[in-house]
C-alpha cells in the first residue's frame, strides 16, 4: 500500500479537476504546471505518510477543498479507486451531494 505526504487538487489544461497525490511536492508542482495544470492546491498532514483512503477523507473536510470542484473530485477518486469485493474493512465514507450521478464504467 503506497503512502503519501501531501494530496491536493489540480485543474488540467482541458478544465478536468482530479485529486493528485506525492511526496516530492516541488517537483510534482512543477510537473502539473509544465502540463498546463492550474489551481494547483496541495495539502499535508502532521501524521505524516498517510494511505490514499485516509489522505482523502481528511481532504474532504480541509476548508481550502470544499468547492464543489474539489469535493466532485474527491468523491470520483473513492468512487473509481475501491475494490467493492475488498474484505477489509474500513471507515466509511460519506459524500453530501444528491445531485452527483456516477456511471458504471
Amino acid at each position: 500500500m503506497s503512502k503519501f505526504r501531501f494530496v491536493g487538487t489540480s485543474r488540467s489544461s482541458n478544465g478536468v479537476t482530479k485529486v493528485r497525490f506525492t511526496n516530492d511536492l516541488k517537483l510534482r508542482n512543477a510537473m502539473l504546471r509544465r502540463a498546463g495544470h492550474s489551481d494547483v492546491n496541495f495539502v499535508t498532514f502532521s501524521a505524516g505518510k498517510l494511505p490514499k483512503l485516509e489522505l482523502l477523507k481528511r481532504l474532504m473536510d480541509e476548508p481550502g477543498f470544499q468547492n464543489d470542484e474539489a469535493q466532485d473530485a474527491i468523491f470520483y477518486y473513492v468512487v473509481r479507486n475501491s475494490d467493492s469485493r475488498s474484505t477489509t474493512a474500513t471507515a466509511p465514507v460519506s459524500f453530501d451531494n444528491p445531485s452527483l450521478i456516477v456511471e458504471e464504467v
